[in-house]
């Protein structure tokens, strides 16, 4: 019997949401990183 162990499939993680704001990958589920959203509440909420 041989001692090897089988080797793991490779499994490419999904691609990450890219946000609008900073063009940078984002963790969140919305696609919009929570500074990057605070950024635009300000600058709409100062337009008004």
């Amino acid at each position: 019997m041989s001692d090897k162990k089988p080797k793991p499939p490779i499994i490419s993680a999904p691609p990450r949401k890219v946000c609008p704001i900073c063009g940078k990958p984002s963790y969140s589920a919305v696609g919009v990183h929570p500074q990057c959203a605070q950024k635009i509440a300000k600058s709409t909420s100062t337009r008004l």
